[in-house]
């Protein structure tokens, strides 16, 4: 969007730690009722963050899937495969702990806006990725995926498995396979980069 010559873009560069809020400058605005005055809308624009809460809905893994992101409480519960999840992230301390996959969740992030690294355990084993937002790669302990976000793909393998994933980003669908089984979702509110800083509940 060009309003008095300045280009306003997503970068997703800036993206928030896990749990919190993007923060992008490609974020939504709202203009004021003299917004067909670009210097006067430049004044007058106002940040409208996404929203508070997002769902991801659908099948994966070879089963359901119905979770729920709180940015705000910076929680994630549903249930994946008939299991329930319950995960939390303490931003004070760098950690994402609960159950998921009938199994225990216990990470260690380090955070920049470029990168994020995750090490820890999920699904009875461990987890050790980095998410490179830069470079468009996630790479790990069996994980070597490349991703855009501007295209909405990912590719690679993870934990010995193909991964093949298209995201639409007007409907929300992400659809493919991983994990040896196909992937039909729906995301609300989130987006494919929200998809990867929880890929840790995917990856089985």
């Amino acid at each position: 969007m060009v309003i008095g010559g300045v280009q306003f873009v997503q970068d997703r560069s800036a993206a928030a730690p896990p749990g919190q809020p993007a923060v992008e400058t490609g974020d939504r605005v709202v203009l004021g009722a003299e917004a067909s005055d670009p210097a006067v809308a430049l004044g007058r624009m106002a940040r409208v963050g996404p929203p508070r809460v997002g769902w991801m809905r659908g099948s994966v893994n070879g089963g359901p899937m119905e979770l729920e992101f709180d940015r705000r409480a910076a929680i994630v519960r549903g249930a994946l495969g008939g299991e329930p999840v319950a995960v939390d992230v303490d931003h004070d301390n760098a950690r994402i702990r609960g159950k998921a996959n009938g199994a225990d969740v216990d990470l260690h992030f380090a955070w920049t806006p470029e990168r994020i690294r995750y090490e820890g355990r999920a699904n009875n084993a461990p987890y050790e990725m980095t998410l490179d937002w830069r470079r468009g790669r996630a790479e790990g302990a069996d994980i070597d995926l490349s991703f855009s976000l501007q295209d909405g793909w990912v590719r690679g393998e993870a934990l010995g498995h193909d991964v093949n994933l298209s995201y639409d980003k007007v409907s929300g669908r992400l659809t493919g396979f991983m994990n040896g089984a196909p992937v039909r979702a729906t995301i609300t509110n989130l987006d494919l980069g929200d998809f990867l800083q929880n890929f840790y509940l995917f990856a089985r």
